[in-house]
């Protein structure tokens, strides 16, 4: 319940090319590239299908939002997905299958993240406080999991663990929903039509950020991508807080 690395396709020794082709199979080596170059093709499309048509759009004198806004519209996709496969990985054990744990921490987060009601809110607690609590559920995404893994949850029902990691990716969650409406409304409020930009960005970052988690999970482990959301959060509220924001 307390590994931090649970990538057991790297606890193989590397197969030696002439076994490989004695035997005709292949080490995970290549099985990390084929994800990676999959990852990076996926980003190249996601970039050209999202940006190209607004960058084209620029001389139909569609405005674009300033600097600080697209920054921290990029890094919230980053934080928000690395936060998200990492928070799958960890509670795989407590749901039993990945496809399951994926499952239910994407519906988890997407409620939480919708932040029950708590994203009305937005434009009145600020981009900048809201960054900041998303920070803090970054935090809560490294110790909330370990803890209940190692609490007996694993002897539950099958339907009742899947339910509790469900409702601990909502929390976890909660105020990752907060940061991004905020950020259209300050958006819109100074340059108003080019919220499209924030949305393209965020999801070619989104994509993008997958590549990231596949090339760094293994080497710095799950709390590691925690961190490593939390940091894209933070950089977020420092983005989002300069003077041409």
């Amino acid at each position: 319940p307390t590994d931090d690395h649970p990538f057991f396709h790297r606890m193989s020794d590397p197969i030696p090319a002439s076994a490989a082709a004695r035997l005709k199979i292949e080490g995970p080596q290549l099985a990390e590239t084929a994800v990676l170059w999959t990852a990076l093709v996926s980003t190249g499309v996601a970039l050209v299908a999202l940006l190209l048509p607004l960058a084209l759009r620029r001389r139909q004198a569609l405005p674009r939002p300033a600097a600080g806004h697209l920054a921290v519209a990029a890094l919230l996709g980053v934080g928000f997905m690395v936060l998200e496969l990492g928070l799958a990985q960890r509670l795989t054990l407590l749901c039993g299958r990945p496809v399951v744990a994926f499952a239910a921490v994407v519906g988890g987060m997407l409620l939480g993240a919708g932040g029950l009601g708590l994203s009305l809110r937005a434009e009145g607690l600020g981009l900048r406080p809201a960054l900041l609590l998303s920070a803090g559920g970054c935090i809560l995404a490294a110790v909330l999991p370990p803890a209940l893994l190692s609490s007996g949850a694993l002897a539950l029902p099958g339907v009742a663990r899947i339910t509790l990691a469900a409702a601990a990716s909502a929390l976890v969650a909660l105020p990752l929903g907060l940061p991004f409406p905020a950020l259209v409304a300050r958006t819109h409020e100074a340059v108003p039509g080019s919220a499209p930009w924030l949305y393209a960005l965020n999801a070619a970052t989104s994509v993008a950020a997958s590549a990231l988690y596949a090339a760094l999970a293994p080497t710095v482990g799950l709390a590691g991508t925690a961190a490593l959301a939390a940091v894209a959060y933070l950089l977020a509220a420092a983005a989002g807080s300069g003077r041409r924001a």
